[in-house]
């Protein structure tokens, strides 16, 4: 079924992603259309569809747009380097685990202040994290 033709808005429908994003893909060089037919419509097959399904994948998995570059490039080659792709998946590694790191110290602000306000009395009448948030923001300057 390599042979069937797709029109970008097909492929987009197919993909369930817009046709902006292919058409950002190609200048990406991400994907590519098969060809174009006699009235220069750019025209996709089934290759196309496995190739936006991969890329879709992959940003799913956390690959960056970079990332999925080298690593249509490593599927191109007759010799796929799995050295070069493990360093990618470590690096994107590294990328989730300071994500998390980091949103768990905002769950454990958020957790904190909303124990401030449950417990604390007098955020009925004056609101004592929304003080302490005003507390800490940075002040502007004053324009003259």
């Amino acid at each position: 079924m390599k042979h069937r033709r797709l029109t970008i808005g097909q492929l987009a429908r197919t993909v369930d992603v817009p046709a902006s994003t292919i058409r950002y893909y190609e200048r990406l060089g991400l994907l590519h259309p098969v060809g174009r037919s006699r009235h220069r419509y750019r025209y996709y097959d089934e290759s196309s569809v496995e190739r936006l399904e991969l890329i879709r994948a992959a940003r799913r998995t956390g690959f960056t747009l970079a990332d999925i570059a080298v690593i249509l490039r490593l599927l191109r080659g007759k010799e796929r380097d799995c050295g070069q792709f493990t360093e990618l998946a470590e690096q994107r590694l590294a990328v989730v685990k300071q994500a998390r790191a980091d949103l768990t110290r905002l769950h454990d602000v958020l957790a904190g202040v909303l124990q401030t306000c449950r417990e604390d009395q007098r955020c009925r009448s004056s609101c004592v994290a929304l003080e302490r948030l005003e507390q800490k923001a940075p002040k502007r300057p004053e324009r003259a």
